[in-house]
């Protein structure tokens, strides 16, 4: 965002959602983590995005900094890996190159499964989808997908090795802005959808399909 303002790209900007930062691990979490800087204390590989490349990165590496009152800034221990992107970082946790990696929530997870198991995904589910879809019907829909999601997740489980841990001290929001493009040929239209997406009535809409503010 600091970069397209410099820019004069930014006509307006809105807060949206949060994106929670959250402590991914091995299932049941066998070592017992309770935090990032347990992983690093307890010299287990922890995986971050580069901080250089993306938003995940940077704020992993923030909250790291503040953990650790700015050591890892000054002199980041070998213990901590960093990954050109997302996928990679949730890949190497499957393959069990890393013990634990801070993502974005659940919807990261979600996405990586979906995109790895896209055969799988397609050959298993899409008659169920395309039946659902036929019927026009939305709760279906959003019943089988729901159904899906649930089946792909269980049975993966991040490779058998890997699921969610969220440690209640190691949750942090980071606020995710809509930004109003100062090249946009309807930016007056655009402005209202800000302002729709952020009234009681909008954030109903959102609270419905899963965010939360």
């Amino acid at each position: 965002i600091n970069k397209l303002r410099q820019l004069a790209l930014v006509a307006d900007t809105q807060p949206l959602c949060h994106l929670t930062l959250a402590l991914l691990t091995e299932t049941d979490n066998p070592k017992r983590f309770t935090s990032a800087k347990s992983v690093l204390d307890g010299q287990y590989k922890l995986g971050i995005v580069d901080p250089s490349i993306d938003g995940l990165g940077e704020a992993s590496w923030n909250v790291l900094n503040k953990m650790t009152n700015g050591l890892i800034r000054t002199e980041p221990p070998a213990n901590l890996y960093q990954f050109a992107r997302q996928y990679e970082l949730l890949e190497a946790l499957e393959d069990g190159e890393i013990d634990a990696a801070l993502v974005w929530d659940v919807t990261s997870v979600t996405e990586f499964l979906l995109a790895k198991y896209a055969d799988e995904f397609n050959e298993r589910f899409a008659p169920l989808l395309r039946e659902a879809q036929r019927s026009k019907n939305r709760d279906k829909v959003r019943s089988a997908l729901k159904s899906i999601y649930g089946v792909l997740m269980d049975e993966k489980k991040f490779g058998t090795s890997v699921s969610l841990e969220n440690n209640p001290v190691e949750r942090y929001a980071v606020a995710v802005p809509m930004i109003v493009m100062t090249t946009s040929d309807t930016i007056g239209y655009s402005q209202r959808l800000t302002g729709y997406l952020i009234s009681n009535e909008g954030k109903a809409v959102m609270k419905k399909y899963g965010f939360t503010r």
